[in-house]
Parts: structure tokens; C-alpha cells; sequence
């Protein structure tokens, strides 16, 4: 059955994203306002209005500058983001607990993770003692979070969910064991992964 949902949904994994100076670049100079500035540049040179083109040029440069450096960090730190996820977890399989490559997790499997755990996938917790989690990464809180299995009302935001763990977090104290309900691109780090290039991110409907 994990082999079967894992050739349906593809690995656990976040796609390889690599920031590039150039292609940023490229994005930045195909801009239409900043081809239309350079069209009226051109103009006021070629009508004798120096001063004017040499206004217009300075406004290009501090655009294209400030375009460019928001947008490479912000590859850059996609590019950080899909490199976090590279280790192992022990999931349930057959009934016997087993040692598999985060990058074979699929939904349906139950997996245990204990003090230190980068948490492999999205996950609802079944288990715990004394969880606490940095989900810093996610929602910018820089406070660990308690969580625990008891419900949580639908519809509740991300940083309310206290019943789910999720990719790429880490946990702080205690030990768990939990259900994964999202991987790869479709868990809440990849999609804020994949967001970060695209610029596009809405809310995983996984969690109601």
C-alpha cells in the first residue's frame, strides 16, 4: 500500500531549487515598466532633453537594483528551505516499526519522532508527552509551541493547529507518534517553499 501511494503521489520531497543571479536578472529586465521607462529615456535623449533621460536612467538603475536584490534573497531563501529536509524517520510498516528515508513517507503512514526531530511531513498527532515545537520557520514565532492530540476547531489558522506537527519544524521536547496527512509539495513547507519562487501560496486544504 505505501509502495502504491508512493507511485501515485511522488516522493516526499521538495522540488531542487537553485537561486540564479542571471535568471533573476533577466526577470528584472523584462519588466514592461521598465521597458516603457527605457523607451521614454530614449526619447528625451533623442529630443535633446539630456537632463530628463538622465533622471529617468537613475530611477531604472535604483529599480532594477532594488528588484533584483528583494528577489534573489528571496530565491535564496527558497533555495534554503528545500534543502532542509535530507533524513530518516521510523514509521510503522507491516505492523513493525522500520527506519525509512523521509523521501518514502506517504499519507497513511504512523511515524514516531522523539527530542531534536526535524518533522519529516505534515502530521496529526496521535501520541505525545510533553511536545513542545519551533515552528519558527512557519509562522515567525520564535516561542516553542505546545501541542497535543486534542481537537481543534475547523477552519483554524496554522499557528492554532496544536493537534498537527509540520515539515520542517523541529521538536523541542517530548516524543510523539502521528499520522502523516501531507508530503512533499503538498505540505504546508513545501507549498511555502514552492510560494517563495512563485510568488503564489494558498491554504492546504488538508487541515479544513
Amino acid at each position: 500500500e505505501a509502495g502504491r501511494r508512493l507511485a501515485e503521489l511522488g516522493p516526499n520531497a521538495v522540488r531542487t531549487h537553485r537561486a540564479s543571479a542571471w535568471s533573476v536578472l533577466i526577470r528584472q529586465l523584462g519588466s514592461p515598466i521598465l521597458i516603457l521607462l527605457l523607451i521614454t529615456a530614449g526619447l528625451s535623449l533623442f529630443l535633446g532633453d539630456a537632463t530628463n533621460s538622465i533622471v529617468i536612467g537613475v530611477i531604472l538603475l535604483v529599480s532594477v537594483g532594488l528588484g533584483f536584490t528583494n528577489e534573489f534573497r528571496a530565491e535564496r531563501a527558497a533555495e534554503a528551505l528545500h534543502s532542509r529536509v535530507t533524513h530518516r524517520a521510523v514509521a510503522v510498516r507491516d505492523g513493525m516499526p522500520q527506519e525509512v528515508d523521509v523521501t518514502a513517507l506517504v499519507p497513511g503512514d504512523v511515524v514516531h519522532l522523539g527530542l531534536g526531530a526535524i518533522i519529516p511531513a505534515d502530521i496529526r498527532l496521535l501520541t505525545s508527552k510533553d511536545l513542545l515545537c519551533d515552528e519558527s520557520i512557519l509562522t515567525g514565532e520564535s516561542m516553542p509551541a505546545g501541542k497535543d492530540p486534542a481537537a481543534v476547531p475547523p477552519g483554524a489558522a496554522l499557528a492554532d493547529l496544536t493537534s498537527c506537527i509540520f515539515m520542517g519544524t523541529v521538536l523541542q521536547s517530548g516524543n510523539c507518534t502521528g499520522l502523516v496527512v501531507a508530503t512533499g509539495g503538498h505540505a504546508e513547507f513545501g507549498r511555502i517553499a514552492w510560494a517563495s519562487a512563485s510568488g503564489s501560496l494558498k491554504r492546504n486544504s488538508s487541515w479544513g
